[in-house]
């Protein structure tokens, strides 16, 4: 960006999508207007089957349905994956998860039931939401209100502050770890 070079832009770009790197994608076309015209961007807000919100109460919209997500740990793991992705990782290493919401389990114990959480969650929302990863878990192909209101800024995103903002209790133990 501050050398001006284009050819360096479009070669990190590439390697971003490769790694479904959608924020710094977003980035390097915001600072290269030209790459948005000759790269595929990624699909607009609509073309996405899921959305997950996370403004105000956390719920799963797809097609025409919104469904909240209950249970605090499923809240938190979808929540602790959409931050990593915010902060630019491509995901949440299963020891970090396991460390987080299993410490006082036995390391097979807790494995399991960190996968049985996987799998509680894929099944009650759908196995779009979240994918394996080679070393944890990642959200999935899907659209968050988060993301597209930090792109655009656009106030009818907004339905409240995150994760039902500071007097909720899961967003004090995410920002308590």
């Amino acid at each position: 960006r501050f050398t001006n070079n284009l050819e360096s832009a479009i070669d990190r770009l590439e390697w971003f999508k490769q790694r479904q790197l959608n924020n710094f994608c977003n980035l390097t076309r915001h600072f290269f207007p030209s790459l948005s015209q000759t790269s595929s961007q990624p699909a607009a807000p609509e073309q996405f089957s899921v959305q997950l919100e996370v403004l105000g109460q956390m719920r799963l919209r797809q097609a025409d349905t919104l469904e909240p997500i209950r249970g605090r740990k499923r809240q938190e793991f979808l929540a602790l994956l959409l931050e990593a992705r915010i902060a630019g990782r491509h995901e949440v290493p299963k020891l970090e998860l396991i460390d987080r919401f299993y410490r006082d389990s036995s390391e097979a114990q807790a494995a399991a039931s960190l996968k049985d959480l996987a799998h509680q969650i894929r099944t009650a929302y759908g196995s779009d939401l979240i994918v394996t990863t080679t070393h944890g878990y990642a959200l999935g192909t899907i659209r968050t209100d988060l993301e597209a209101y930090l792109e655009t800024g656009d106030a009818q995103i907004w339905h409240g502050p995150y994760l039902n903002g500071p007097e909720d209790g899961l967003r004090q133990s995410l920002q308590s770890q």
